[in-house]
């Protein structure tokens, strides 16, 4: 798979639906769930799909970065078990298509997403992206349109979306929150 497919996945299948709010308008929304672990998968290092299940609810879905999360014991032996896990609730916007010149920079052939009816688009000058990103993450990248409306992103950045580092591109995306473990282990 990809970077850019990578990054679409992992966007689209841990993305909840809700309204948008600038990270810089309120602290991150953090909570506690305590229940099963369903699921620690592989998500591209150094990213995990979490999947927990509370006592008598629904089975819930979150990232986690094993560089950054605080994990008691190895992830892997958890599974099966019940834990408890911190999260933060952030905004994230997923990228439908970054276009420039009339024509997509972000994505080749079958790898770009059907348009989706429902996402929004900004027009404005790209950030960011000066270089392509060398590490396993995606970088940040951001649009500011002409009224000073920003929408910021995550990306992996190749050489196609450097050249338009500086420069007018519009990006359709959709606003979503991602929720994020930042710490897990063994329910007490």
């Amino acid at each position: 798979m990809t970077r850019l497919a990578c990054t679409a996945f992992l966007a689209a299948a841990f993305a909840f639906a809700a309204p948008s709010f600038a990270a810089d308008e309120a602290p991150l929304p953090k909570a506690t769930i305590t229940g099963v672990l369903n699921a620690a998968e592989d998500a591209g290092y150094p990213m995990y799909a979490i999947t927990i299940t509370p006592a008598g609810g629904a089975a819930a879905q979150f990232l986690m970065n094993n560089e950054e999360a605080k994990v008691t014991g190895q992830i892997g032996d958890l599974v099966g078990k019940n834990v408890t896990a911190d999260y933060e609730t952030r905004p994230s916007n997923t990228v439908i298509d970054l276009t420039a010149d009339g024509k997509s920079i972000a994505y080749t052939g079958d790898e770009r997403p059907a348009p989706d009816p429902t996402a929004k688009t900004i027009t404005g000058i790209l950030s960011g992206g000066k270089v392509p990103t060398a590490s396993d993450l995606p970088d940040q990248l951001t649009v500011t349109a002409k009224d000073g409306a920003k929408v910021t992103f995550d990306w992996y950045v190749d050489d196609t979306v450097a050249k338009y580092d500086g420069k007018e591109v519009t990006l359709s995306y959709l606003a979503e929150t991602t929720t994020d473990i930042t710490k897990i282990g063994p329910a007490k």
